[in-house]
């Protein structure tokens, strides 16, 4: 029975997207995360039109008798919807307002990208993020910096004790893409560059099409919970009403055999 493969194939799409919004639950906290939805399609129709009607001095086909298999995944979109920025009162910590991300190097050289601002200094005084990897473009905080302060444009200065001025000592670089849903998600809130998101465009905050930087803040997550268990549930009675459909199936199935034997 067709009906087998389809109400199948609806369970195993509920389950994906049950899948998908419990994460996005999982990651409410998270700084930086993006709202993720799942897309579906309707899969090939088997056309059951097998003869022409005569109507009048025409032969015109039928009305088409077409039944689905069912559906399948399309993709899984992230939407890079800006989250609330909240206060930390911590000079390290840097929120992007807009489009961009924070360009982090790996220790292999590779680039990765992410929105979490929330940085550090290493053994060295070299800005790093929770992981211990560079941000570029690779700024070291002297020792005799009293303050670090950072503009809305990325320009990274410090202040230094019997110097009233204050004292430039580079700049952060951010990086945006064609497609932001396109990149690939690696952990750690990085993402990398992939075929469909394009290639980086690099640039200063607040130039190239950027956003600023707000220092001293953070990007919340941007997943709204009132949606997100909305969603689940929903995704949740679909499934219960798909497996219902699979049980009245395998029940047909056995009436079916069951005249069969007794034939």
């Amino acid at each position: 029975m067709i009906g087998l493969y389809s109400s199948a194939s609806a369970m195993k799409a509920s389950e994906l997207t049950i899948d998908v919004a419990s994460n996005d639950l999982a990651n409410i906290n998270t700084t930086g995360h993006k709202t993720h939805r799942a897309e579906f399609q309707d899969m090939l129709y088997i056309d059951k039109t097998t003869t022409f009607q005569a109507i009048g001095d025409n032969n015109v086909p039928p009305v088409p008798i077409q039944i689905g298999l069912g559906v399948k995944t399309a993709a899984i979109y992230r939407i890079p919807n800006q989250g609330a920025l909240e206060n930390t009162n911590r000079e390290l910590d840097v929120a992007i307002n807009g489009i961009g991300y924070f360009i982090i190097e790996m220790a292999n050289g590779e680039r990765k990208y992410t929105r979490n601002g929330s940085f550090s200094l290493n053994e060295n005084g070299l800005l790093v993020n929770s992981a211990g990897y560079a941000v570029s473009p690779g700024l070291t905080i002297p020792e005799e910096a009293l303050s670090v302060h950072i503009t809305s444009n990325g320009e990274v200065a410090i202040k230094v004790e019997n110097q009233p001025q204050l004292t430039v000592i580079g700049q952060l670089n951010m990086a945006r893409f064609i497609n932001d849903s396109g990149l690939t998600e690696n952990g750690d809130s990085l993402l990398s560059e992939s075929n469909t998101s394009g290639i980086p465009i690099e640039g200063t905050p607040g130039a190239e099409g950027m956003g600023m930087l707000v220092q001293k803040n953070l990007e919340t997550s941007a997943v709204d919970p009132v949606a997100a268990v909305t969603h689940l549930i929903k995704s949740q009675r679909s499934y219960e009403m798909a497996s219902q459909a699979f049980k009245t199936c395998t029940e047909i199935l056995k009436s079916l055999l069951a005249v069969i034997q007794n034939a």
